[in-house]
Parts: structure tokens; C-alpha cells; sequence
């Protein structure tokens, strides 16, 4: 209990699953809190809001809360966009991204998503 186990998150936008090369992806599960953080590579898009399947499903909940934040770095223009990571409903187990003016990230938002772009997440929730 409390050890750091490897990750190999799912990226989807919309339901399609995209490659990603994962960097990096870690998270620990104390009691009923998880806390997870990822970093990976787009090595292809797709369309739709951007989402990640957990290590582990969270409780249930039919609303969109916040669960860490995120950061997204534009590998064409060096740009770096920060948010929240929120739990995503539509698709239970999954997290989706928001930007600063609270808005879904999707292949278009806040930027035009390609290959080499980087996204990170770091997020902490409840199972129970």
C-alpha cells in the first residue's frame, strides 16, 4: 500500500483512442485516495475532447469535479497552457482537461493539437 506502480494511460479524444509515447506515468493508492501523474508524447490526434483513462476508476459521480490540474506544451510554437484535470461523466474512469477560461480541451482548444505535442497530468481522488 503507498508504493508507486508504473502507468500506461489510455489518451482518447472523444472516444477514439490515439497513440501517445508515455514519458512517464506513475501513481500510489493509500486506503480509498489515488494520486497519479502522467506525461506523454502525441504520436497521433484525433477529435473530440481530450481524456485519460485513470489507474483506477474512481467513486462514482454523475458531475464533473475537479481532481488536479494539467499542462499542455505546443511542440510548434513552445507555447505551455496550464488547467484543471476534472473527472469526466460521460465516460466513467476517464479524466478530461480544461483550460483557464473553462473550457473542454479538445484537438482544436487551446491549441491545434499535432504529433510531438506533450500533455501532463497530475490528479488526486476518492474511490470510495
Amino acid at each position: 500500500i503507498g508504493e508507486w506502480q508504473g502507468w500506461s494511460p489510455p489518451v482518447y479524444f472523444g472516444s477514439t483512442a490515439v497513440s501517445a509515447t508515455v514519458q512517464r506515468a506513475n501513481y500510489t493508492q493509500i486506503n480509498e485516495t489515488v494520486i497519479a501523474q502522467a506525461r506523454v508524447q502525441l504520436t497521433s490526434v484525433g477529435t473530440g475532447a481530450l481524456n485519460f483513462t485513470l489507474p483506477v476508476t474512481p467513486g462514482a459521480s454523475s458531475t464533473y469535479y475537479i481532481m488536479g490540474n494539467h499542462s499542455i506544451y505546443d511542440a510548434s510554437t513552445t507555447n505551455t497552457y496550464t488547467g484543471a484535470t476534472l473527472y469526466y461523466p460521460p465516460i466513467a474512469g476517464r479524466c478530461c482537461l480544461v483550460v483557464q477560461t473553462q473550457d473542454l480541451v479538445t484537438n482544436t482548444v487551446p491549441i491545434t493539437f499535432a504529433v510531438g505535442d506533450l500533455i501532463q497530468i497530475l490528479v488526486s481522488y476518492w474511490t470510495g
